[in-house]
């Protein structure tokens, strides 16, 4: 088998540069230390090999490591993350292997802590469960972890959602602030079982006269200026207005 005298061994910034007689490599620390790749030193074509290969797995396995140092991420995550740096399927299973057995990845714990994210941002049940599906974590960690997330817990942030939009939608009427909020809850993965019970049982404020009144101007300045008769306009713009969730006798009001 054909041997390989080294002949020089430079520190170039975070890497070091191997001499030999015909060719200069690239490679780590942990590399020269691990194949010995020191100066005067003979080895063989197969050697020299084996010692590149790990040098390009460190590589990427660094890289793994400083995808990971921004959030926690899923196997299936680091996967496609490898994968588009053409990596062969065994050396993406040997990194990714390398970073589960030093603690980097595990998607029971990333299913935990995706719990968690959900419970600060105001996520439901059905919300952590088809993210977790995209990332391709497995049914029986997903199902293992929402019964952390148990019915009592999903009104409890669901009741508090309710409050805090309700706020911000007074001015709104009462059937538009309804339809609104439950838009919102089942978008964030609430069941809509558990939102119907806390949303029937909680007491809107409805002030949105004077919004009734600013929408019921705008609208008959629209519908002035067509060639429509009085009688027509009226009900267009009680039909347009129903459908902002005005109440019928509150539009009337507002023609007299």
């Amino acid at each position: 088998m054909k041997e390989i005298k080294i002949i020089g061994l430079k520190k170039s910034k975070s890497k070091y540069i191997i001499e030999t007689e015909t060719d200069e490599y690239n490679v780590d620390d942990d590399t020269v230390i691990k194949f010995q790749l020191f100066k005067d030193r003979i080895i063989t074509e197969n050697e020299l090999n084996n010692a590149l290969s790990y040098y390009h797995e460190n590589l990427y396995f660094n890289k793994s490591l400083n995808y990971l140092s921004y959030k926690t991420r899923s196997v299936y995550e680091i996967e496609k993350y490898l994968q588009k740096y053409d990596l062969d399927e065994n050396k993406i299973n040997s990194i990714i292997c390398r970073l589960k057995n030093l603690g980097y990845l595990d998607d029971l714990k990333f299913a935990e802590g995706y719990l968690d994210y959900c419970f600060r941002n105001n996520k439901g049940p059905n919300y952590f469960k088809n993210k977790l599906l995209e990332k391709k974590v497995k049914l029986s960690y997903i199902e293992k972890v929402l019964k952390k997330y148990d019915e009592e817990t999903e009104k409890s942030i669901i009741e508090n959602v309710v409050k805090k939009e309700a706020r911000k939608l007074k001015t709104y009427p009462f059937t538009k602030q309804k339809q609104k909020i439950i838009t919102k809850l089942i978008q964030n993965g609430f069941n809509y079982e558990s939102i119907l019970e806390i949303i029937n049982k909680f007491s809107f404020v409805d002030e949105s006269d004077e919004r009734l009144t600013k929408d019921y101007h705008k609208l008959l300045s629209k519908y002035q200026k067509e060639d429509l008769n009085n009688y027509l306009i009226k009900q267009k713009i009680i039909k347009n207005l129903l459908s902002k969730g005005y109440e019928y006798e509150k539009i009337l009001s507002k023609l007299e």
